[in-house]
């Protein structure tokens, strides 16, 4: 026979010399064949019989109720030990009792002689009353040496003594009916206790009697157990047997398969694997760069040609009742607070008095109420200042600066809408010169309230009485209210922390806002760790960075 499949030829001559194998040793263990089916036939019969005793052996149990009867003989044996010891201890109690009504008798009423008696004795009550009436004695001894025995005194003291016999007299009485009361329960209960050790005997013969026909049981299933496994040993070495037997046929050589296989194709598999893994790795590489690419120091926006105004550094820690939110009114030798200078320098130099600020972020937790805090506080310095917040959704201003219970009801929301004055919707800030306007009702959207026209007016009647106006807006990316406010503000600026805010949401938030026409005047950089070298000058420099020049 002729194959190009090599596995498959291989596979053929094996087939057909396992087989004629297979015959050779089938004609030399026909013998062994007949000894197992007869070892077969009386291990058949065994496990008969074996069921057969360990059925008996199970009706003998449930019959009797028995699950070990040795374990019952044994609590049985306690159990008569038990109320042995109760009645030997019970008998001597009642001798002693009987012993002591026998000296009661005797003593027919003698008080000294009922004393004697040890259980009336060592009474407590009685031991309470002799002593009173030896204390009364000797109080009447000392009385008799100084006044008659007709004197009010010594018959007072008489009285008592009398009364103190009369109450011993009475407790030993009672203290005597106890004790025979006692010698009729001590008989009771030896009784009691002799009926159920006489019970308790009866029950342990017939256990004895049931353990012995048990054991009857037990040993033909042993029997028959051990029987069965010497015939199973015989059949195992039968088997033995027939393995031993071999053929008296030689494989010259093996079948051999060719060196390089005909499938699968190695050198394909392991091309197309390391191409498959680098296109994952790259795809992998490509996602992590678009979802995961924050910024960390302020040269990641230069791609973004917007000057970063001013670089704020990270603020580890502050110091017990300081907050960051007025960090620069509470500790103005800080490096914060230095920064927040820098910033107002910047825009003081850039920008006229008598403009409206608006401070925004892409996302929450990105600093834009501390810095709008801040800077208010800074500018407070120069000029006066109005802090708007226009959150209406989630307002925070008053909340970091714990006057959120002084607030008043209306605000920003109330005040677009013509529904009230603007001196009720103001409030001055503790320990400063700033005034804020709350974000007023809670309302689900500002769009909703007025015109981007209206707002401009707004902000235009503000300008006149503050030289600076500064408003604090909710993050972009979340909700639309910023891009509606950001059209009637005179400059607009931007919060990106560092570790934090994501290149690619600044870009999203730079294409919203280039939609609604509104330019973005600078970038503040938030939470920088100026502690490493490689961020020092940022923080030294002032922070005003961008791709073209810097300024001190």
């Amino acid at each position: 026979m002729n194959s190009e499949n090599a596995e498959f030829a291989k596979f053929l001559l094996e087939q057909v010399i396992d087989a004629y194998l297979k015959y050779d040793v089938d004609t030399k263990v026909k013998v062994t064949n007949y000894a197992n089916q007869q070892i077969n036939l009386r291990l058949s019969k065994l496990l008969e019989d074996m069921e057969i005793a360990e059925q008996k052996l199970l009706e003998y149990k449930k019959e009797n109720n028995l699950i070990d009867i040795g374990d019952i003989k044994d609590l049985k044996i306690e159990q008569i030990k038990s109320v042995s010891q109760r009645i030997i201890e019970a008998n001597r109690e009642l001798q002693k009792k009987q012993n002591d009504l026998t000296s009661i008798k005797l003593a027919d009423g003698n008080v000294d002689e009922l004393l004697a008696i040890a259980d009336l004795r060592n009474k407590k009550e009685v031991d309470t009353i002799r002593t009173n009436i030896n204390a009364t004695n000797n109080n009447i001894e000392s009385l008799q040496i100084i006044y008659t025995d007709e004197h009010p005194k010594v018959q007072k003291a008489l009285k008592t003594k009398q009364n103190l016999d009369n109450r011993l007299k009475e407790i030993l009485d009672e203290n005597i009916a106890a004790a025979a009361f006692e010698l009729s329960n001590l008989k009771g209960f030896i009784e009691s206790s002799e009926v159920e050790l006489d019970k308790a005997k009866f029950e342990l013969q017939a256990l004895e009697e049931k353990d012995v026909a048990l054991q009857q049981y037990v040993r033909e299933v042993e029997t028959n157990n051990k029987i069965y496994e010497t015939f199973l040993q015989r059949m195992k070495e039968t088997n033995e047997v027939k393995e031993l037997q071999s053929s008296n046929v030689r494989i010259i050589q093996n079948a051999l398969l060719p060196l390089v296989p005909v499938s699968p194709n190695v050198t394909n598999i392991t091309i197309m694997f390391y191409l498959i893994s680098f296109i994952i790795l790259f795809g992998s590489l490509v996602y992590l760069e678009f979802n995961s690419n924050t910024v960390i120091e302020p040269s990641n926006l230069e791609s973004l040609n917007i000057p970063v105004l001013s670089t704020l550094p990270k603020v580890k820690k502050l110091d017990k009742g300081y907050h960051l939110s007025q960090m620069f009114l509470e500790d103005v030798n800080s490096e914060f607070s230095e920064s927040i200078r820098t910033l107002r320098t910047l825009l003081v130099a850039k920008y006229q008095k008598n403009k409206s600020f608006l401070i925004s972020s892409s996302y929450s937790g990105e600093g834009k109420t501390t810095v709008s805090l801040n800077a208010a506080l800074a500018f407070s310095k120069i000029g006066k200042v109005l802090l708007i917040e226009t959150d209406i959704r989630r307002p925070s201003v008053l909340s970091k600066t714990n006057q959120a219970e002084e607030a008043p009801e209306v605000g920003f929301s109330d005040i677009i809408q013509g529904k009230t004055k603007l001196s009720e919707c103001l409030m001055k800030l503790p320990g400063s010169d700033i005034e804020v306007m709350t974000s007023g009702t809670r309302r689900s959207d500002l769009t909703d309230l007025t015109t981007t026209n209206k707002l401009k007016i707004f902000f235009d009647a503000l300008k006149k009485n503050y030289d600076y106006v500064i408003i604090d807006t909710p993050p972009i990316q979340p909700v639309s209210d910023t891009l509606f406010l950001s059209q009637a503000t005179d400059h607009n600026f931007l919060i990106a922390r560092s570790n934090f805010t994501k290149l690619i949401g600044i870009k999203s938030v730079l294409k919203k806002l280039n939609n609604v026409k509104v330019k973005v005047d600078g970038l503040i950089f938030n939470d920088l760790d100026t502690s490493k070298a490689s961020y020092y000058g940022y923080y030294q420099y002032g922070g005003y960075y961008n791709k073209y020049k810097s300024y001190s």
